[in-house]
This record gives structure tokens, C-alpha cells and sequence, in this order.
């Protein structure tokens, strides 16, 4: 049989087949968690005391250069709860520029920890002139970069991204 409802003022009164009579009160409306401007820091590792989004400006440099290198785009976003921050990237070169050596993301919102594992991701290319079948990024400690990883086929381990494997249009997203 169906429920009869009635509206009684803010509140509903439900019966279910004259058994069960209740007033039912509409639920709150929420806006949702509001964290301060500032982090007001708690001593309680249960407290989440910390939330923050925002965007950067991702880039690329080999062996820490940057001599040259031009840009398409340079999109990043992030979202930080707590300690643990996931950021994202897109980055298209117009120009790798003349510094070589290691590939590394630059630019990343907050330094990676100095006694914590590698914050690892993998990325998504287009436009290496390296034949490639994996591609990640691991974040260096107390740094804001990321060396670029890859493999090729043939390879049984990662070696370091080098600017030989860029083109001039290169494009990465973590």
C-alpha cells in the first residue's frame, strides 16, 4: 500500500498502515565543510584541519636549465587535503630551447617531504622523437620537480628522460 504523507508545517507526518506515526523533519541545508583562509593547525592527527585548491604554472627543465624553452601551454591545478596534494599538469613546448640533460616537471605547488617516498605518476605524451612505452614522473624530496622516468620496448628498467627525447612541440600531462 502507499504511504500517506501529509504536510504539517516544516515538518512531514508519515503513516505506514496505521502503525507508524512520526514527525519527520526537513534536513538541514549544508554548504559543505568551510576551512578557514588560514590553516588553523591541530594537534589531533584525526583532525582534518586543512583543504586548499588552486592552480600553477607547470614547466619543463633538462638538467635544471631552461635556456630557450617556449610554450604553448602551461596548465596546472591541485587540491591539497591535509599533507597529501594532487596536482596535475598539461605543458606543450613551442620550443625545447638548447639545455640538456635530465627531464624534470618544475613548477610543482608545495616541496615534496625530505623523508617520504616519491610522489609517483604516470604521464601521458605526444611528440617524443624516443620510442617510448612508459612514462612517469617521480617527485624529487625537498623539491618542487619531478624527474621524468621512461622505458622503451626492449629496456627491463627506467632511465632518466633526456632533452634528445623532446621535440620542439612536445606535449606532457600528469
Amino acid at each position: 500500500d502507499p504511504v500517506p504523507v501529509e504536510q504539517a508545517g516544516a515538518a512531514k507526518r508519515t503513516t505506514v498502515k496505521g502503525i507508524l506515526e512520526a514527525d519527520v523533519a526537513a534536513p538541514p541545508k549544508v554548504d559543505g565543510i568551510k576551512f578557514p583562509a588560514t590553516q588553523v593547525a591541530s594537534s589531533d592527527p584525526n583532525t582534518l584541519d586543512d583543504y586548499e585548491e588552486g592552480t600553477w604554472t607547470p614547466g619543463i627543465s633538462f638538467a635544471g636549465g631552461t635556456t630557450g624553452i617556449t610554450y604553448t601551454a602551461q596548465l596546472g591545478k591541485y587540491t591539497k587535503i591535509g599533507r597529501i596534494v594532487y596536482a596535475s599538469f598539461n605543458v606543450i613546448l613551442s620550443s625545447k630551447g638548447s639545455s640538456i640533460g635530465a627531464a624534470r616537471v618544475t613548477g610543482l605547488p608545495f616541496s615534496a617531504s625530505a623523508n617520504a617516498a616519491q610522489g609517483v605518476t604516470a604521464l601521458i605524451w605526444g611528440s617524443l622523437t624516443t620510442a617510448v612505452v612508459a612514462l612517469i614522473a617521480a617527485t624529487d624530496q625537498s623539491a618542487t620537480t619531478a624527474q621524468v622516468w621512461h622505458t622503451t620496448a626492449a629496456a627491463t628498467s627506467v632511465s632518466n628522460l633526456t632533452d634528445a627525447g623532446f621535440s620542439d612541440t612536445t606535449e606532457l600531462d600528469g
